[in-house]
């Protein structure tokens, strides 16, 4: 499957991660960040700041259950676990956490 834009912007095809790596996506006030599932230590909390918000984010393995939360209210932000491909299609500027 292709996504629109792909062919045309050399910026949506990124090799940073093999395209179909399962990632989680977020979005804090415009900005993007994706997290590869597999550099998330299971079951722990890795922080991280987007945007001048940070963020803990979790992964469970087993159950195949990410988390993510703002670390100063402890509200649930919104993400969505995608394919790398798929993320960096419709956020082509977007940021990769790293461990």
């Amino acid at each position: 499957m292709m996504f629109a834009g792909t062919a045309r912007n050399p910026q949506v095809l990124r090799a940073d991660l093999p395209k179909k790596e399962w990632g989680i996506g977020v979005i804090v006030d415009r900005m993007a960040r994706a997290y590869p599932l597999r550099s998330l230590p299971a079951n722990l909390t890795v922080r991280d700041e987007v945007n001048h918000t940070a963020l803990e984010i979790t992964f469970d393995p087993v159950g195949k259950q990410a988390a993510v939360r703002i670390e100063k209210t402890g509200e649930t932000a919104p993400c969505v676990e995608v394919y790398w491909f798929a993320w960096r299609t419709f956020h082509p500027e977007t940021g990769l956490w790293q461990p």
